[in-house]
């Protein structure tokens, strides 16, 4: 499709102006008695210039849908412990691999409130580290239901996807549910899969207004760089998280989890 646009030429020098669009190429033309040279040609995208950013399905439509972030236990500690070949100085050696090496990562990325009990030594257990329990969380943060590993389809007072839930807080500010919605919306902020392990720190559950009986759930591992969808569709074909979108979670969930003024 073409779109012309003709000003007239100034009088006083004879001089013809069009700027001519041809799909996104613009092209601005000046003539001289019939005779056309094309001076600039450019491209622009629209998006580039309304500075609006589409979110993918169904992550466009949550902005201000409820939701709610729970903190997990990534890993239930076994009845025999047994030692691994070298663990990481410090940490326990009954963890996987890929936690013994998180562990020194994680305490960048978290404060002491935010990390799973067990990961790093000398923690308070059931409380990650603090001296009260989070808003949310189960009395003392015993394993109330044992069998969480054995139910990943469902989410109870308990058990989120087959992690024990720790403690819970509604995403209230508008403005970080739209953050959140953004985080999980744009494809960028996904790669290939580092590692097949999940070892969930975190969930989202997020509301579908199309479907207001499961909500959009969002198990998140930190630890292996990798989330896993419920109740709908990953839009993606890549689910391994980037460092940077490691970053931009660990973040979110802070702001989430801070102790009210």
């Amino acid at each position: 499709m073409f779109v012309i646009k003709v000003r007239p030429a100034p009088p006083s020098n004879g001089w013809a102006f069009r700027s001519i669009l041809i799909g996104s190429a613009h092209q601005e033309v000046f003539s001289m008695n019939g005779n056309f040279a094309t001076v600039v040609t450019f491209s622009v995208s629209l998006a580039s210039v309304t500075g609006c950013a589409t979110l993918s399905p169904p992550f466009d439509k949550m902005k201000d849908a409820p939701m709610t972030v729970y903190r997990l236990q990534n890993y239930e500690q076994p009845a025999a412990q047994p030692a691994a070949a070298s663990p990481a100085a410090g940490v326990p050696n009954f963890l996987p691999p890929q936690l013994q090496t998180w562990a020194s990562e994680a305490t960048k990325l978290l404060p002491p409130g935010l990390l799973p009990p067990g990961l790093i030594p000398g923690l308070i257990p059931g409380t990650g580290g603090l001296p009260g329990a989070l808003p949310g969380a189960l009395p003392g943060g015993t394993a109330v239901d044992a069998n969480c590993a054995a139910t990943p389809q469902t989410v109870t007072a308990q058990c989120f996807h087959g992690f024990r839930i720790l403690g819970y807080q509604p995403v209230a500010d508008i403005k970080l549910r739209a953050e959140i919605a953004g985080l999980f919306g744009k494809e960028t902020n996904f790669t290939e899969r580092r590692d097949n392990c999940l070892y969930a720190e975190f969930g989202f559950s997020m509301a579908q207004a199309d479907n207001p009986a499961a909500p959009a759930d969002v198990l998140v591992s930190l630890s292996c760089q990798h989330v896993q969808a419920y109740n709908f569709a990953w839009p993606y074909v890549k689910d391994g998280i980037k460092e940077e979108t490691q970053k931009q979670i660990a973040t979110v969930v802070q702001r989430v989890f801070a102790p009210a003024n």
